[in-house]
């Protein structure tokens, strides 16, 4: 590494970018996987899109089968949740 740096050789051997909807779904999911959980005011300034209108069938979906805590400012998984949080964060992804 100390010898790439050196040398300018390029550090990064691949890289790859996500379209807006991928970005949105990854920022989900990461946030979902904190105690905190989805700011949903941050996320839709950020993303500029209305959270519970994007996502209105899963957030239904889950908050109906208790997987999912969903208020206006905040969505987080529950205790119920937690076993199966690569299953809940999978909704969210395009």
């Amino acid at each position: 590494y100390v010898q790439a740096v050196r040398e300018g050789t390029p550090l990064v051997e691949e890289e790859e970018r996500l379209s807006a909807d991928e970005s949105l779904g990854e920022t989900i999911m990461l946030m979902l996987r904190t105690r905190d959980g989805v700011d949903v005011p941050a996320v839709e300034a950020r993303y500029g899109v209305c959270l519970a209108a994007r996502y209105a069938q899963p957030l239904r979906r889950l908050r109906r089968q208790r997987l999912l805590e969903v208020t206006p400012e905040r969505w987080r998984i529950t205790p119920k949740g937690l076993p199966i949080a690569n299953t809940v964060c999978a909704e969210f992804l395009t």
